[in-house]
């Protein structure tokens, strides 16, 4: 029984010591120095495309959700919704009986 436990943690040892070393292996940059240790990369070379991706993906997906009015009387009911909503999001009371050139005194 001891000679199975004995061999079990020599195995066990020898395998970690070889995943270990390994992993050195791969860890360790060339520079013209010598050896560096470093982390290993978590995202490719090309990370650029990445984001490009994602930002042409989400562009498409809105454009076929947001598509353009077709005529006039679309375009005019379109304005009017668009500025009832960013007048509501402002928050900011809106009295139309005020004229415009009004002379404080």
């Amino acid at each position: 029984m001891k000679r199975i436990c004995l061999s079990l943690v020599g195995l066990i040892l020898s395998i970690a010591f070889c995943y270990s070393h390994d992993i050195a292996e791969t860890s360790l940059v060339s520079t013209k120095g010598g050896l560096l240790d470093s982390l290993p990369t978590v995202l490719p070379a090309h990370r650029s495309d990445l984001l490009d991706y994602r930002l042409r993906s989400e562009a498409r997906l809105k454009f076929s959700l947001h598509q353009l009015p077709h005529d006039l009387a679309e375009w005019e009911r379109k304005k009017q919704a668009m500025r009832d909503q960013s007048i509501k999001a402002c928050g900011l009371p809106v009295d139309q009986s005020v004229p415009l050139d009004m002379k404080v005194t």
